[in-house]
């Protein structure tokens, strides 16, 4: 059976990020080092940077939003 993983729109990049890590250790060579990567995945995180700089926008904003009602309330 298959476990279920639940895991939210904020997370999921990192969720992708951790599995292809994951995925890449346990497909890599005897030959390769344990903490080197499989040459085709040396730049993978170059496929999640767009994703983590929206991330650090959107949380960014939110932050804000946060301390502005904050600010607000106290007044």
């Amino acid at each position: 059976m298959y476990a279920v993983c639940l895991v939210s729109a904020k997370t999921l990049p990192f969720e992708v990020l951790a599995a292809v890590r994951e995925l890449s250790a346990a497909a890599a060579p005897a030959s390769l080092a344990p903490h080197e990567p499989p040459p085709h995945l040396f730049d993978a995180y170059v496929w999640f940077e767009p994703l983590v700089d929206r991330w650090l926008a959107v949380t960014k904003t939110m932050a804000v939003q946060r301390v502005r009602a904050a600010v607000e309330l106290g007044k």
